[in-house]
């Protein structure tokens, strides 16, 4: 099995183009650069949203791989194209750290390596 994070192209997409409520959804998007003959090994993730610096929230679901013990994510190729990682939709709470406005940052890491996958900024203007 081949594995090495940096040959992957990473997207994260946001549920809205605003946070407005403590909780945000983030898809995980990833696709491998260049096609092989050998097989992928998907790299083990975490999520993380900042703000100033400092963690502000907790994942609390996945669409598949959530370990509720770690916060990590298991990927997985799609069926049809292995070079391609199957979407993964993760809901995460922002925690009392959150900000009710300005901006947070959301961080995708390789659990294995601590390595920076992918990073986002993304507006925050809660309502209550």
């Amino acid at each position: 099995m081949v594995r090495e994070v940096r040959r992957f192209r990473w997207e994260l997409l946001i549920g809205s183009e605003k946070v407005t409520s403590r909780f945000l959804s983030v898809q995980i998007q990833g696709d491998r650069e260049q096609a092989g003959l050998l097989e992928i090994e998907w790299p083990a993730v975490r999520l993380e949203v900042r703000a100033g610096g400092e963690i502000c929230a907790v994942p609390v679901s996945a669409t598949y791989g959530f370990n509720e013990t770690t916060g990590e994510l298991a990927l997985r190729g799609k069926d049809d194209n292995p070079n391609e990682v199957e979407p993964n939709t993760t809901a995460l709470m922002l925690t009392e750290k959150g900000p009710a406005s300005g901006r947070v940052s959301i961080h995708l890491f390789d659990v294995a390596s601590g390595f920076e996958l992918k990073k986002k900024d993304v507006e925050v203007s809660l309502v209550f």
